[in-house]
């Protein structure tokens, strides 16, 4: 008996339980339909709110893929050409090409996203209008020129209408100067962009601005006007932002409170008030005294976690909390003084094997590019294609000796991939062949910086390079087993052709097996890369695990 008294911790929460128990069971009965009400609320508001965030992925996936589709089109040299000649004759030349230019990329918007294209505008900064689609005039021409960016090279989905039009804008940019030449506008017609939503009653789906502003509705007299969500008293509004756009997307779902439930409840949530009050007063006073510490204790373990090692201090009582904190502050200190003797040396020599690693590269690749990039230099037309080699080959040296973090996001590695693909497709011309298909799901995965260029140096230096035909390189992603999967994938020559270069790679090389070592080091032996032979392929997979920072 005296032991239990001593035992302080155990005698508190004795007397916690013991006043939850005193608490009516009537009370349980009468919250119950409270509590049934609440329920039903949240299950109807949780169906909606995943409804709604179904159709946003929807609708973001096709403005992404509008916006992505008509930032290539402004790349187009002979938009381009026809907005920086002042030349007539020229631009009289250039104008049914670029018509041609407009009305395919109208039709590639059809093919790969659907049909919900109404007009494509292109105009010059000198005042030229072009346009493909309805014959109908922007009513806000002016409006789109002066319409702020908060990047000049990405596509900006406009924050107004035009002629109840949700509409796409774009600055066009001399490469050679970098000053603006023109906008290129892409509308949407006002009937295709519902079919998006078409799921939703008539009068409860709204795409609106920031200012909530309507901008899409079934309902074409509300476009254009505000949608004020504090007026609508017999609905509740669900409201999703946009990830590709300023955007926002606004559910209204009849609000339906339960009126026999509420009734049945009234008098017995009006008792279990008071009840609670009291028990509220009581039990914080308690679990204060007892939770305070251990909160405490609890942040000072994750900030443990994270190498930031701080002591419990103030420990005034004597019962187990106290000897939990006084271990925990024994523990901190061994655990520093080890880290101080033995783990930080050995980080240390791992961080510079690492960094020995990752200085690889492959100079015969350089040796090859500036060759070809001689050879171009010969011929004019060799020539024009010089500034993107020299542009792509500085990118991606810049970006392997460039200091920072070890992990950068999987689209940054694919974006400098597809630079170093880019010079073998001006090296190769109609000889080399590649794709890149990485989801957006998987592109903000931290991986290893520099894992990916020296695999698809491999798939040239023993794929393309010894062929005579048509090669081909592909770079995918996609996840199986709760991991990240990255291949390269790439043409070979038939062994039987080729029988001198037969048993060249029965291992990794010397590229792929520092690209191994690396990942062996961050992440531990269930990953790493495999190389598979396949008929007139080979592929180089790279296993990581799927991490967010």
């Amino acid at each position: 008996m005296i032991q239990w008294i001593r035992t302080r911790l155990l005698y508190k929460m004795l007397i916690l339980y013991s006043l939850l128990t005193l608490v009516p069971l009537s009370i349980v009965s009468v919250s119950f339909y409270a509590k049934s009400k609440n329920l039903l609320e949240k299950k109807s508001t949780e169906t909606a709110q995943q409804t709604l965030s179904e159709v946003s992925e929807k609708i973001d996936g096709t403005l992404s893929a509008i916006s992505k589709q008509l930032n290539l089109t402004g790349q187009n040299k002979f938009i381009t050409t026809l907005l920086i000649s002042k030349n007539e004759a020229q631009q009289n030349e250039l104008e049914p090409i670029v018509m041609n230019v407009l009305q395919a990329e109208k039709t590639d918007v059809k093919r790969t996203v659907g049909d919900f294209v109404d007009t494509i505008y292109l105009r010059s900064n000198s005042g030229k209008s072009y346009s493909v689609g309805s014959n109908t005039a922007l009513e806000f021409d002016e409006a789109f020129q002066i319409m702020p960016f908060e990047f000049d090279y990405i596509p900006q989905w406009a924050f107004f209408t035009d002629r109840n039009r949700m509409a796409c804008n774009l600055k066009i940019f001399d490469k050679s100067t970098g000053t603006e030449i023109g906008r290129l506008i892409l509308t949407l017609e006002v009937r295709k962009v519902t079919k998006l939503y078409e799921q939703f009653p008539h009068d409860d789906f709204y795409i609106t601005n920031a200012n909530n502003i309507v901008v899409s509705a079934n309902d074409d007299s509300k476009i254009g006007k505000l949608i004020n969500l504090h007026l609508q008293t017999n609905k509740v509004s669900l409201t999703q932002k946009s990830r590709y756009s300023d955007f926002q997307y606004v559910y209204l779902i009849p609000s339906k409170p339960g009126q026999i439930i509420t009734k049945q409840a009234f008098f017995s949530v009006y008792v279990t008030l008071i009840s609670w009050f009291a028990v509220i007063l009581i039990t914080f006073w308690i679990l204060r005294r007892v939770s305070a510490p251990i909160m405490r204790l609890t942040r000072l373990m994750r900030k443990a976690e994270k190498e930031e090692y701080g002591l419990m201090n103030d420990v005034r009582t004597t019962d187990e909390i106290a000897v939990l904190c006084n271990g925990y502050n024994q523990l901190v200190m061994r655990t520093q003084e080890l880290i101080e003797k033995n783990y930080k040396s050995g980080l240390l020599q791992k961080e510079a094997e690492l960094a020995a690693i990752r200085m690889y590269i492959n100079p015969h690749f350089l040796y090859n590019t500036l060759e070809y990039i001689s050879i171009l230099s010969r011929t004019k037309e060799g020539s024009d294609h010089i500034p993107d080699i020299v542009q792509n080959l500085g990118g991606i040296f810049r970006f392997s000796i460039a200091p920072g973090d070890t992990f950068v996001p999987l689209k940054t590695e694919i974006f400098f991939v597809e630079k170093y693909l880019q010079i073998h497709q001006l090296r190769y011309g109609n000889r080399l062949h590649f794709e890149i298909d990485v989801p957006d799901t998987y592109k903000s995965i931290p991986i290893p910086k520099l894992i990916l260029q020296p695999l698809v140096e491999n798939a040239f230096v023993h794929g393309i390079d010894r062929l005579q035909i048509e090669g081909r390189v592909v770079v995918r992603a996609y996840e199986a087993d709760f991991k990240l999967i990255i291949e390269v994938e790439n043409s070979v020559g038939n062994p039987v052709e080729a029988p001198e270069h037969h048993d060249e790679r029965k291992g990794l090389g010397s590229g792929l097996q520092n690209v191994n070592t690396r990942i062996l080091f961050h992440y531990g032996h269930d990953y790493g890369v495999t190389l598979l032979q396949e008929t007139n392929i080979t592929i180089a997979r790279v296993t990581l695990p799927i991490t967010f920072h």
